[in-house]
This record gives C-alpha cells, structure tokens and sequence, in this order.
C-alpha cells in the first residue's frame, strides 16, 4: 500500500511537470482550441488520449472541448476580442455552452459583456 501512495504521488507530479505550459497560463478559449485540433488531426484518439498527452485529466478535456463545440459562434467570437485577461473563467464559459440555446447563453453572459463595457452591443 506505501509503494502505490508515493507512486500516485509521483505520478500526480509528474503530469504537472510534462504540461507546465497549460497550467494555469492558457485562457481557456485556447487550451479548448488545442485540445479540440488534436482531436480533429488525429480522428482515432479518445478524450483519455488526448489527456494523457497534456498532462491533464480527462475531465478536463472534457469540459475545454465542450465550450469549444458548444458555445454560439458569436459569442465565442466576443470571448475572442476580449483581452486575455478580462476572459471570462472556463466554469463560466462552461455554465453558458451548456445551456440549450444561444439566447440562453447570451443571457449567462451577459454580465461577463456588461463588466466588460459592451452593455449588450454585442450580446
């Protein structure tokens, strides 16, 4: 049982030390781009694959992928213009790209658009 806890934790470390790029530095329109390419470049991979590859879990991926597919073009087009650093969050993004329609959505960011200065003008 002590082999397998310090393996874990070894391991656990290790997969932050492969992908130190992707932590925590990407806003997250970019990581959801990354890990969709190499999905589309490589047709055979699994979400388990793709997180092994990077470093992260497939969760992860997972929830990067489906903002990605999922968020209205237009809205994912406004993400894009923001500065990196006034992006909303990925839970954020997430919460949105998950509800039904694209109204649905502007509505979940329509706060972030309205902080950001827009006050709707593109929402």
């Amino acid at each position: 049982m002590r082999l397998t806890a310090r393996w874990d934790l070894r391991s656990a470390s290790e997969r932050f030390q492969r992908a130190p790029a992707l932590h925590p530095a990407f806003d997250p329109l970019e990581k959801a781009r990354l890990y969709l390419d190499t999905l589309q470049r490589q047709p055979g991979l699994s979400y388990g694959d793709v997180a092994g590859r990077y470093g992260v879990t497939r969760t992860e991926v997972c929830h990067y992928i489906t903002v990605a597919r999922r968020l209205a073009p237009e809205l994912l087009a406004m993400v894009e213009a923001a500065p990196v650093e006034k992006r909303p969050s990925l839970r954020s993004l997430l919460k949105a790209a998950r509800l039904p329609s694209p109204k649905a959505q502007r509505l979940a960011l329509s706060g972030w658009a309205a902080a950001l200065g827009t006050r709707g003008r593109h929402v």
